[in-house]
């Protein structure tokens, strides 16, 4: 094996949905690690697996309209959850089998960007909240999210989505050739993560520092 995998790569997005450098403390924009969609004309995102959402950022181009307050609406796909608890067998949410559903939030616009924060969970919104009665959670757990407008917009310039994951940094030394085996070169890629700088440590074979966010 020529290679090894600390994680997978996943940081490049085509279309609106818009990622920069992180830096350990903020806030991940899970909208960076899914897939760029479009459903019935409606941008969004899709997921390998299911993502626990409480925040979308959208923003627009200075240069042309802005979707009128009250005229956009965040839609996520959920066939299950929240699950009824049934021990190791509890169903899970699939990007095949489901609906679209309405989130209800709070929006607010400043300048071309608008803001929508998820209230808590209700029947009204998704039935299967019955399922876990008191669960109130302000966020959604999905595999897909969608952005559907009313009247005239400009299309968005870039997408944000978080939830509750932060940026943490981790120092990772890395060598092979030890214990008898043979030295290799070793290759690094990240999987819901981000490969930063490398330097070489002193040792008595070759070996690297990793900072890794």
């Amino acid at each position: 094996m020529r290679g090894f995998i600390l994680a997978s790569a996943a940081l490049a997005i085509a279309g609106f949905c818009h990622a920069e450098a992180p830096r350990s403390g903020e806030a991940v924009d899970l909208a960076a690690f899914g897939h760029p969609k479009s459903w019935d004309g409606n941008p969004g995102v899709e997921w390998d697996e299911p993502r626990d959402i409480s925040r979308v950022e959208v923003d627009f181009p200075p240069s042309g309209p802005a979707p009128v307050a009250g005229s956009l609406k965040i839609e996520y796909w959920v066939s299950s959850w929240p699950p009824e608890p049934s021990g190791g067998w509890t169903k899970t949410d699939t990007p095949w089998q489901g609906e679209w559903r309405t989130v209800e939030d709070d929006e607010e616009t400043t300048g071309n960007t608008i803001v929508c924060r998820f209230q808590p969970l209700s029947e009204a919104e998704n039935p299967n909240a019955r399922n876990v009665p008191g669960y109130t959670p302000e966020y959604r757990k999905t595999l897909k999210l969608r952005l559907r407008f009313a009247g005239d917009y400009s299309d968005p310039s870039a997408l944000r989505i978080y939830g509750n994951s932060g940026w943490n940094l981790r120092e990772i030394n890395l060598q092979s050739g030890l214990e008898g085996k043979t030295h290799r070169e070793l290759s690094v890629m990240a999987y819901k993560g981000v490969v930063g700088r490398s330097e070489p440590l002193t040792a008595s074979r070759p070996c690297s520092r990793l900072n890794v966010l």
